[in-house]
């Protein structure tokens, strides 16, 4: 089950029709779109994008772990506390860079291809086996896996 969920994931296509739906819907609601709303989203280029590759408009400025700390800290200063009360600065960049730094960088392209590589081998060692048990034991009447 989670194998046939990570073959969706990286099925671009996919993750660009779904992008596209998420996005209409916040612009619908009035979350997204121009630069008053809460937040943006990428538009993708579904005629670009293949099973592999998935192309979207580039969106300008920091990084989402950039934008949570600097919100962390508005939040902070609107209470009256600083980070100094809650750990020395060093202390809640850890912690950050420990909740995201696979969103901040994640996987490269050799870790994906490496990975559906992997994927690919265990589904067609899954299927020669198959096949060897429906060329054998499978012939014979009421015998089942």
């Amino acid at each position: 089950e989670v194998e046939k969920q990570f073959m969706t994931e990286f099925d671009y296509c996919r993750e660009a029709e779904q992008l596209d739906k998420v996005r209409n819907n916040m612009m619908r609601a009035n979350i997204a779109g121009d630069p008053s709303r809460l937040c943006a989203i990428p538009k993708p280029y579904l005629d670009l994008c293949t099973k592999r590759v998935l192309v979207m408009e580039e969106l300008k400025g920091d990084k989402l772990v950039v934008e949570l700390k600097k919100d962390m800290e508005r939040q902070m200063k609107r209470m009256n506390h600083s980070l100094e009360k809650f750990g020395d600065e060093q202390t809640m960049e850890n912690s950050f860079s420990k909740e995201f730094t696979l969103g901040e960088n994640g996987p490269t392209a050799e870790e994906y291809d490496t990975f559906i590589k992997l994927l690919d081998a265990k589904r067609r060692a899954s299927n020669f086996y198959s096949t060897l048990y429906n060329l054998s034991v499978g012939l014979i009447p009421g015998v089942t896996k």
